[in-house]
């Protein structure tokens, strides 16, 4: 049985997963361009990203 990782979310945190997620599954059904999160909830996803990586092992400079 493989370790599990427990990542914890803050609600602004888990929102924005949530709507970027629901908008790429939206966008990518009906072939239509993903726009851009606004600048903060871009900002929030790539600390989320980069604390998740380093949890995963990995060194947090994702690309």
């Amino acid at each position: 049985m493989s370790e599990k990782i427990v990542v914890s979310l803050d609600p602004e945190v888990a929102t924005d997963l949530r709507d970027l997620l629901y908008m790429y599954g939206e966008h990518y059904a009906a072939g239509a361009p993903i726009q851009r999160l606004p600048h903060e909830a871009e900002m929030r996803l790539g600390t989320f990203l980069r604390d998740l990586d380093i949890a995963l092992g990995g060194s947090g400079r994702m690309a």
